[in-house]
């Protein structure tokens, strides 16, 4: 779909009176609630543009180094397509619950600090809060208007920008760039730095932590928003991709999907290579052992933490 969003051709001036449409539904949804407060710091990191714009990856960073501050953080979440996912907030269990359950960006979460999932993002705040959290940071909530926030961040491709600029289905924007710029304090961008509001701006990059990939060869498997990210992360990385499997975004991998992609490795004599947010979603029956990760970390600018930590008076 990007390449759709990225251009501005007649299907998607056809496409705009649903755009319309989008539109109003999304601010009826949103002023129609009157968000509520909690006493513990929130901040939030959302996006424009539907697809994977590296807000949980920012959050993982943002949460560890807090932690190292010795902040008591939490993660809240909708838990997106997770079966729990309801109107009554739950915990998440990294070793207990599923993607099925709980969504697969929440797991990542709960592996660094506790995680929260709730239609009601004010009521997962609730509970973070008298779990002992004093900062909570929201992981895809700018859309959301349950909850005050006390930071928003916007976060962005700096490739891929704003597409065509238009508004769902006819271009990739979830809302207008005028309605984000009023709520927004700051923008987070990936690779280049993309200057679409007067907000102060930051720069961020990836890199990839996985040692040992230099000349091997690997089927390349994944079901994320930004496939291209994940190949161009294994290339400079050296490795040889012989054979790749290609899904949706939060695809739930089958056994028989996951049997084909072992027997490409075995033809090939090549090892599996997944992302984190793929891994979990992997059937629990097969022998995971076999599927190697590509764990990448988000750099944070230093200018970027101590903007965070004076909003927030962390000494």
């Amino acid at each position: 779909m990007q390449k759709f969003w990225n251009k501005r051709g007649v299907l998607n001036f056809i496409l705009l009176p649903f755009s319309g449409f989008y539109l109003l539904f999304h601010l009826i949804n949103f002023y129609r609630r009157r968000p509520k407060s909690v006493a513990a710091k929130v901040i939030c990191l959302g996006n424009i543009t539907v697809g994977g714009a590296g807000k949980t990856p920012l959050a993982i960073a943002l949460g560890k180094a807090l932690l190292k501050r010795g902040s008591k953080i939490a993660f809240i979440s909708r838990g997106y397509k997770g079966a729990l996912s309801s109107a009554t907030p739950v915990r998440v269990d990294a070793y207990k619950h599923t993607f099925k359950e709980v969504g697969d960006e929440p797991l990542l979460l709960a592996q660094v600090a506790p995680t929260y999932i709730c239609r009601n993002r004010y009521l997962a705040a609730r509970m973070a809060e008298e779990d002992g959290a004093d900062i909570i940071i929201m992981d895809d909530g700018l859309q959301n208007n349950t909850l005050v926030k006390d930071i928003n961040i916007l976060v962005c491709d700096g490739n891929y920008g704003l597409g065509n600029g238009f508004i769902l289905p006819a271009g990739p924007l979830r809302e207008p760039v005028s309605f984000v710029s009023q709520r927004i304090d700051y923008v987070f961008c990936y690779d280049k730095k993309f200057q679409f509001t007067d907000k102060k701006t930051f720069q961020g990059k990836t890199e990839v932590v996985t040692k040992g990939l230099q000349g091997k060869r690997f089927i390349a498997l994944c079901g994320i928003a930004t496939p291209e990210k994940f190949l161009t992360s294994l290339r400079q990385s050296g490795a040889v991709v012989v054979a790749k499997f290609i899904f949706p975004d939060h695809h739930p991998f089958s056994e028989v999907e996951i049997a084909s992609v072992l027997a490409a490795a075995r033809e090939h004599k090549a090892q599996i290579i997944t992302t984190a947010k793929d891994y979990v979603r992997l059937p629990k029956s097969l022998a995971l052992d076999k599927f190697k990760i590509l764990e990448i970390r988000t750099q944070l600018p230093a200018a970027f933490l101590e903007e965070i930590r004076k909003r927030l008076t962390i000494v």
